[in-house]
C-alpha cells in the first residue's frame, strides 16, 4: 500500500511498512550504513544510518518502517556529529586496523582521494586486502571523519578455510555474516570460534557470509574480474543462474545471478566454488586413439575417419548414450544421429538410472512426466511431504525454499530412512526402512478413504478409475499395511491428515523413491495421493520430482530415450514418426530400443559398438563388474567427454568435447524452465563443442544436409517445430514449458488416472548371510562420479575421502570405531572404505555415497530392473560388513 512521506521537505511515494533505510536509498538519498543487509534486516550495530523523524527525534533508519505522513530529515549538524562519534566508537571498540584508512605523511601517500582534517584517506591501499573496495573507507569519506590509529589492534590467528580466509583482525562485529547465515540461508552460523576451521563445524560453505562481509575478515582467494558473464550452473537439476568473473581467458570468480528467477543470487558450495574444474590441465585437448601402449593424440580428420568407419561397419548393432550434462541441442542431435542416420532407437542416458520410474508413472497417471509446480511457489505450500530426498544436500536451493516455507508456517513431513537435516524441522518424521514405501503410501491412501478426506469435487471433474480404486483400497487391511511396512500408526495418521487437510500440499521426491525395483509403483502411489486430495494444478501443491543433473529433464524432453521421440512422442506411433520423417526426409525405426542397462547386457552380442557422450557408466551403472566386462566386450567404444573419465579409459577412440562455459545452447531444469547458456571461454586446445562434433561426424557419414547448422539456435528451432511441448518456449526466453503450474487448466492426459498398486517389498532384503541393507546417495560436496568436483581442490579439502556411515548400535556389534576400514560385501562383489559412526542411518542400514572411484558403491548394487521403467534398484542392497584388519 502506497504512503506519502516527506523527506527533507519534499513529498515522495513509498510503500507502507517498508524499511525506512531501504526506502530512502531507493529514493536516491545517500545514507551511510555498515551493518544493514538489504531485504533481510539489521542488528543495528553500526549506528551510522541516523535520521531525524518528526515526533521521534534522531533514530536509526534501519529500525524504522514507513508510515503515512512520516517526515524525515536525512542530515543535520547533530546527525553528522553523532555519525562521526558512532563510527569512531565502532572502529575503536572493534580494534579494527586503521592504517588502511589514513595517512598523515602527505608527501609519501599515493592515490589520495580526499584530505580530511590533515588525514589522507587512501584509495587502493595495499595494506588492506580489500584494496580500495572497503565500505568503511566509503563511510569515512561520507561522514568526513578524522581517524586515529588504533593503539592496540588485534593479533588473532588467520584461518585458511577451503574456499576463503577467516581473518578476524579486521572484523568490526557488524553481524552481517550472522544475518546471512541465519536469516538468508537458514543455517546456524558459528563465527565465535575463530581458531577452529569451519570444516569441523558443519559449515555448508555456500559463501553467503563472504558475499556480505564489508571488511577483509571473510575473503575468498578469488581475483577481481575484468568482466562478468552469465550462464547456468552445471550441477544439479535446480538450474541456478551464475555469473562468472573473467580476467583475460581465466575464470577468477563466481557469484549467484541475482536476476535469475530460480535462485535469485543464492548458490550452494558447488555452484559458488566448484567451477575450477573447467580449466584443469588434464582437460582433453585433442582426439585420442588407443594403441597397444596406451592413448596417442591424433588429428580431428583421422578421428572422424575412424569414428565414421567403425560405426558404419557395425550399423544395426549400435547403441548411443546421450548426456544430462550436455545441452538440449546436443541431445537432440544425438538422438537424431541414432535414429535418422543409423536407424536405431538404441538411445538412452542417465535418466534411466535416476528418474525413469518418474517418467513412466507420471506419464501413465497424469500425462506429463515432470515437476508440476515451480520451485518458487514451494514457499506458498501449507504442507510439504518430503519423501526419498535429502533435499538440502542434493538440491540445496530447493532445500532453502523448504526451510523458508516452514518458517512461514508450513508443516513438514519427512519420510526417509536416514536422519537428514530437514528432520529437525519436521512435524512428522517417518523413518521408513528402505523398500517399504508402497506400504506407507498405500496406508496413507487408506486413511484418506476411511476418514473421508478425499476431494470429491476434484475427483469427479478431473479423474478416472476412482471408483475401482476406491473399492480396491477399501478391501486392504490397514493393520497389515502398517505391520508389513514396520510403520507406527500414529505417525501415519498424523502425516496423512496434515497432507490431506492442510492444503495446498506439495510432494517433493527424488531417487530415494525412484531407484527401486518397484520405483514405478512408488511414484504411482504418490500420484494417487495427489489426485485423491486435489493437490494438483494450484500454487503450492503438486507432485514434484527433483531431477539430479542439470539437464536430465532436457535430455528426456529431447527424446534421448529408447521409446520416445522428442516431446515424449511414442516411436511406435506412425503419426508421430511421420512428422519427423517428413522434416528429415528419412524413414525412422518404429520398435523401441534398448535401455542403458540392457545395452550393457547385450554388449558383444546385439550391441557391438557404443557411442557415449558425456556419461560415465563405468562408475554410475549398477553391478559394475558386469558393466566393466561389457565395455571390454565391445568391438568399438567411442567416448566424447571433457576428461579422460573412467569410461573413456575403456574407449578405443576419445573425442574432446566442450564444457558448459565453452558453448551456447539451452538447459531445461527440474521445473521445466528452458534457460540459455552463454559462451564465456573458448574450448582448450583442439576441443570442440559437442554439437559441432556430432555435425562433423554426420557430415563424414554423408549426412551434412541433415546436420548443417551454424548455431544452436537453429537446432533448437528445428526441435521446437517438431515438439509441441516446446512450441511456445522461444530460444532465450527463460520460460517453462507447460507454464508455471502444470495441470492448472486440466490434467495433461485429459483426466488423472488412478492405479491399483500392490504393496510389496521387491528390492533385496537382509538375511542371515547379508544382515544389512546398503542404501546409496550423494554428498553436498561432490557430484555424481566426481568427474568435475573431484578436480576442485576446495571440495576435496572439505570431503576428500568417501566413507560408509553406520549407527552406534551396529558399530558396537561389529566392534568398529570411527575411521576404521571395513569391507562391505554383497552378492555381486566387495569394496573397502573407511566407516563413520553417525546418527544418520537406522539400525541395520548402511549409507554410502556413489561418488568414489576408490570405493565404487555400484560394485555392490544389483542390475535387476523395474519391469515398467527398467530402472535398477540402487537404494536397497543386502550386504554384510567385516572389519578390515
Amino acid at each position: 500500500m502506497s504512503a506519502k512521506i516527506k523527506v527533507n521537505g519534499k513529498l515522495f511515494d513509498a510503500e507502507e511498512g517498508e524499511n525506512l533505510l531501504e526506502a530512502l536509498k531507493t529514493l536516491g538519498f545517500s545514507i551511510p550504513s555498515l551493518c544493514h543487509l538489504e531485504g533481510v534486516g539489521s542488528p543495528a550495530t553500526c549506528g551510522l544510518c541516523l535520521v531525524e523523524v518528526k515526533g521521534k527525534g534522531v533514530v536509526k533508519a534501519c529500525q524504522e518502517r514507513i508510515k503515512e505522513g512520516m517526515e524525515v530529515t536525512t542530515n543535520t549538524p547533530e546527525i553528522g556529529r553523532m555519525r562521526k562519534e558512532n563510527l569512531l566508537f565502532l572502529l575503536l571498540s572493534s580494534r579494527h586496523p586503521s592504517h588502511c584508512l589514513f595517512c598523515d605523511e602527505k608527501d609519501k601517500c599515493e592515490g589520495i582521494d580526499s584530505c580530511l582534517k590533515g588525514y589522507h584517506i587512501k584509495r587502493g591501499c595495499k595494506n588492506c586486502p580489500m584494496d580500495g573496495r572497503c565500505q568503511i573507507q566509503e563511510a569515512a569519506r561520507g561522514i568526513e571523519v578524522a581517524l586515529r590509529e588504533i593503539p592496540d589492534p588485534r593479533d588473532m590467528d588467520v584461518v585458511e578455510e577451503p574456499f576463503f580466509v577467516r581473518d578476524y583482525n579486521w572484523c568490526i562485529l557488524c553481524g552481517r555474516c550472522v544475518l546471512a547465515c541465519n536469516q538468508v540461508r537458514k543455517e546456524k552460523a558459528v563465527f565465535t570460534q575463530p581458531t577452529i576451521s569451519l570444516t569441523e563445524l558443519d559449515c555448508k560453505f555456500c559463501g553467503a557470509c563472504v558475499d556480505v562481509c564489508i571488511t577483509p575478515s571473510l575473503r575468498t582467494y578469488e581475483e577481481d574480474p575484468d568482466l562478468w558473464g552469465k550462464t547456468i550452473c552445471p550441477y544439479c537439476g535446480v538450474g541456478c543462474g551464475i555469473e562468472v568473473g573473467m580476467k583475460g581467458e581465466k575464470v577468477v570468480a563466481v557469484r549467484g545471478d541475482g536476476e535469475n528467477p530460480v535462485n535469485r543470487g543464492e548458490l550452494c558450495v558447488k555452484g559458488r566454488f566448484g567451477i575450477e574444474f573447467v580449466q584443469r590441465e588434464d582437460r582433453l585437448k585433442k582426439p585420442l586413439l588407443k594403441t597397444s601402449t596406451g592413448f596417442e593424440e591424433i588429428s580431428w580428420s583421422e578421428a572422424l575417419d575412424i569414428a565414421s568407419r567403425e560405426l558404419k561397419k557395425r550399423e544395426g548393432f549400435l547403441g548411443f548414450l546421450s548426456s544430462a550434462k550436455c545441452t538440449n541441442e546436443e541431445n537432440y542431435l544425438m538422438q537424431k544421429l541414432a535414429r535418422a542416420v543409423f536407424k536405431t532407437n538404441n538411445i538412452d542416458h542417465c535418466a534411466r538410472l535416476c528418474h525413469a520410474s518418474t517418467a513412466s508413472a507420471l506419464s501413465m497417471s497424469l500425462g506429463s512426466a515432470a515437476m508440476t509446480n515451480s520451485i518458487e511457489d514451494l514457499e506458498d505450500a501449507r504442507t510439504i511431504l518430503l519423501i526419498g530426498t535429502n533435499t538440502t544436500e542434493n538440491h540445496p536451493i530447493v532445500g532453502l525454499k523448504v526451510k523458508r516455507a516452514v518458517e512461514k508456517g508450513a508443516k513438514l513431513i519427512v519420510v526417509n530412512p536416514l536422519r537428514i537435516d530437514l528432520c529437525d524441522l519436521a512435524r512428522v518424521w517417518i523413518r521408513i526402512k528402505p523398500g517399504r514405501d508402497t506400504f506407507l503410501l498405500t496406508a496413507m491412501a487408506k486413511v484418506i478413504v476411511e476418514e473421508g478426506l478425499y476431494d470429491r469435487d476434484f475427483l469427479e471433474k478431473n479423474t478416472e478409475n476412482f471408483e475401482e480404486y476406491l473399492e480396491y483400497i477399501k478391501k486392504l487391511s490397514l493393520k497389515e499395511l502398517l505391520e508389513k511396512g514396520e510403520l507406527e500408526k500414529d505417525q501415519v495418521f498424523e502425516a496423512t491428515k496434515l497432507y490431506a487437510t492442510n492444503k495446498p500440499s506439495s510432494i517433493l521426491f527424488a531417487m530415494g523413491i525412484t531407484q527401486h525395483i518397484n520405483g514405478t509403483d512408488n511414484v504411482l502411489c504418490l500420484s494417487n495421493l495427489a489426485l485423491l486430495t486435489g493437490n494438483l494444478g494450484i500454487r503450492g501443491s503438486g507432485i514434484n520430482p527433483l531431477r539430479g543433473q542439470n539437464n536430465v529433464q532436457g535430455a528426456c524432453d529431447m527424446g534421448c530415450l529408447p521409446n520416445v521421440l522428442p516431446g515424449y512422442q511414442d516411436v511406435s506411433r506412425e503419426d508421430a514418426r511421420r512428422e519427423f520423417e517428413k522434416a528429415w526426409g528419412v524413414d525412422l525405426p518404429k520398435d523401441p530400443g534398448l535401455t542403458v542397462v540392457e545395452m550393457m547386457k547385450e554388449a558383444g552380442k546385439s550391441i557391438k559398438a557404443l557411442y557415449i557422450m558425456g556419461e560415465n557408466p563405468a562408475l554410475s551403472d549398477p553391478n559394475l563388474k558386469k558393466t566393466w566386462e561389457a565395455l571390454e566386450k565391445l568391438e568399438f567404444l567411442l567416448v566424447q567427454d571433457i576428461f579422460l573419465s573412467d569410461t573413456a579409459r575403456f574407449a578405443h577412440l576419445v573425442l574432446p568435447g566442450a564444457s558448459f562455459l565453452e558453448k551456447e545452447g539451452t538447459f531445461t531444469n527440474t521445473e521445466r524452465r528452458v534457460q540459455t547458456l552463454n559462451k564465456i571461454l573458448s574450448p582448450p586446445g583442439n576441443a570442440v563443442e559437442d554439437w559441432r562434433i556430432i555435425c562433423l561426424l554426420a557430415e563424414k557419414l554423408g549426412f551434412k544436409r541433415l546436420f548443417n547448422y551454424s548455431h544452436p539456435r537453429e537446432i533448437y528451432e528445428e526441435m521446437q517445430s517438431l515438439t509441441p511441448l516446446y512450441a511456445e518456449v522461444e530460444y532465450g526466453s527463460g520460460r517453462q514449458w507447460g507454464g508455471e503450474i502444470l495441470h492448472e487448466k486440466g490434467i495433461a492426459r485429459g483426466k488423472g488416472r488412478f492405479f491399483k498398486v500392490e504393496p510389496a517389498i521387491k528390492d533385496e532384503v537382509e538375511d542371515e548371510s547379508y544382515p544389512f541393507i546398503l542404501t546409496t546417495g550423494r554428498s553436498l560436496f561432490h557430484f555424481h562420479t566426481k568427474t568435475m568436483t573431484g578436480r576442485v581442490e576446495g571440495l576435496n579439502r572439505v570431503r576428500g575421502v568417501e566413507y560408509a556411515e553406520i549407527c552406534q548400535e551396529d558399530a558396537e556389534l561389529l566392534g568398529l570405531k570411527d575411521w576404521d576400514r571395513i569391507r562391505i560385501i554383497s552378492r555381486r562383489g566387495s569394496i573397502v572404505c573407511p566407516v563413520r559412526i553417525t546418527e544418520r542411518p537406522q539400525k541395520g542400514v548402511i549409507f554410502l555415497t556413489f561418488h568414489s572411484r576408490e570405493a565404487p558403491a555400484n560394485i555392490l548394487t544389483g542390475d535387476a530392473l523395474d519391469p515398467i521403467s527398467k530402472i535398477p534398484g540402487f537404494k536397497a542392497s543386502a550386504v554384510k560388513v567385516e572389519r578390515e584388519v
